[in-house]
C-alpha cells in the first residue's frame, strides 16, 4: 500500500509544480540552469542543484530565480486560514484581534496599513463569510478579491 501511495505522489508531483508555472524541480538555481530541458535526468539534476546550494528557499523568499513570491504568500495565508477559520471569523466580525492581525502579517500587510486591513475585513465580513459552511479556500478567495478592490491593500495580493 505504501508503494502505491508513493508512486501516485511521485506521478502527481511534477504536474502540480508545472501547473503552478514551475518545472518538475520547482524553482531556484537548478530549475533556472536546466530550464527548457525535459526528462528525468535534467529534473533530477535541477532538484539536486536546488537542494545542494539551498537556493530554492532563498528564491521562494525573495521572488527570484523563477519563484513567485505572491504564490508563496497566498499558500501561507491559505494554510493559516484553514487552521484558524473560527478565530479569524470572530476577529473579523469585530474588526480586531490576534487572529485577524496574524492573518494580515501572513499576507504581508505592513503595520502602516494594518488599520485599513482590519477596517476593510470588518466591512466585508458578510461577503467573506457568506454562510456558516464557508470553507477556508472560499474565505481565501474572497479576502483576495476584497483586497484587490481596495486601493491601499491591492498591493498585497498582486
Amino acid at each position: 500500500m505504501k508503494k502505491i501511495i508513493l508512486t501516485a505522489a511521485m506521478m502527481v508531483m511534477p504536474f502540480a509544480t508545472q501547473a503552478a508555472g514551475y518545472s518538475a524541480a520547482g524553482c531556484g538555481l537548478g530549475a533556472t540552469l536546466f530550464e527548457g530541458q525535459s526528462g528525468l535526468g535534467p529534473h533530477v539534476l535541477a532538484a539536486t542543484t536546488n537542494g545542494f546550494y539551498g537556493t530554492q528557499t532563498f528564491a521562494m523568499t525573495s521572488g527570484t530565480l523563477g519563484c513567485d513570491v505572491d504564490g508563496v504568500i497566498n499558500a501561507q495565508a491559505s494554510l493559516y486560514i484553514d487552521s484558524n477559520l473560527d478565530q479569524i471569523a470572530a476577529d473579523m466580525s469585530k474588526g480586531s484581534g490576534e487572529a485577524l492581525d496574524a492573518l494580515g502579517a501572513v499576507m504581508g500587510v505592513q503595520k502602516a496599513d494594518l488599520a485599513q486591513f482590519r477596517s476593510v475585513m470588518q466591512a466585508n465580513f458578510t461577503r467573506i463569510f457568506h454562510n456558516e459552511t464557508t470553507t477556508g479556500s472560499e474565505v481565501t478567495n474572497s479576502i483576495t478579491t476584497v483586497m484587490k478592490g481596495d486601493s491601499t491593500l491591492n498591493k498585497y495580493v498582486g
